[in-house]
């Protein structure tokens, strides 16, 4: 995420858009999966720590998203 979009609020994603092979880098509050994808945070209900997933975007915020899984894959494959 470069400065200019940091500064601006600017999700570098939009709403509708597949995000492939991203790996969930911790769990939330409520159990769901967080995904950093050029600095901006991404909440994925069902996901877990060190999974490797495929997601779309269904709401897209200025501080965070909230993706659901459309593919999930084992680590190694």
């Amino acid at each position: 995420m470069t400065e200019e979009q940091k500064n601006s609020l600017v999700p570098p994603v939009s709403e509708g858009d597949i995000l492939k092979d991203q790996e969930v880098i911790n769990e939330g509050k409520r159990n769901d999966g967080v995904i950093k994808y050029e600095g901006y945070i991404i909440f994925v209900e069902g996901a877990k720590k060190g999974e490797v997933i495929s997601i779309k975007l269904e709401k897209v915020l200025p501080k965070f998203g909230v993706g659901s899984i459309i593919k999930q894959e084992e680590e190694g494959e």
